[in-house]
């Protein structure tokens, strides 16, 4: 089973990537519309991989983070969500609205899914909100993210302390670049 992929992008298709690893071998990996949107042929690309495997098919679907695999996983075990679907719900946008709408049980945010009915978003809600304090926190989905934002800021030579007590002012939404920007606007005040 694959479990993290690394190479070199060289195609792009309308709902994957084909991915040249080191050993000559090009694997074809479902990933997100945003991954689509930011990535160019020729750039290296980290992905960690669910594998799928059907009677006459194997499917790689890749995540930029662990976090979203986990999740991906987790979904796959509510009744009547295949790969297809789950792949769908992460990406439907942000990870951390996804953790709320868990945390709100908000069903409207499930609803406006494609192929994602009253029923089924019900399903999802139970499950997950069952699951959701065991395997995740909303604390918990940000730690990739502060992992990344606090080495990037190290890196920029602020002290520990200083980026810990920095992220917590940062606002919980945004990408990894934004968070960046506000973190330095917010050092350089200080």
């Amino acid at each position: 089973m694959i479990g993290k992929l690394t190479g070199t992008i060289t195609d792009h298709f309308s709902d994957s990537l084909v991915v040249d690893t080191a050993s000559g071998v090009g694997y074809k990996v479902f990933v997100s519309k945003e991954t689509l949107l930011t990535t160019k042929d020729g750039s290296s690309i980290t992905l960690y991989i669910y594998t799928h495997v059907r009677e006459s098919e194997l499917s790689l679907y890749g995540f930029s983070s662990k976090n979203e695999l986990m999740l991906f996983t987790v979904l796959l075990d509510v009744p009547g969500i295949g790969p297809k679907s789950a792949f769908a719900i992460v990406n439907h946008g942000p990870i951390d609205d996804l953790y709320a709408a868990i945390q709100k049980q908000n069903l409207a945010y499930f609803s406006t899914m494609k192929g994602v009915g009253t029923k089924t978003a019900q399903k999802i809600l139970l499950e997950l909100s069952s699951k959701f304090g065991t395997h995740f926190s909303l604390d918990e989905a940000m730690n990739p993210v502060q992992d990344e934002l606090t080495e990037a800021l190290t890196n920029l030579g602020f002290q520990r302390g200083e980026i810990a007590k920095t992220i917590q002012k940062v606002k919980p939404t945004g990408t990894l670049e934004e968070k960046i920007a506000q973190c330095l606007q917010l050092l350089a005040r200080a």
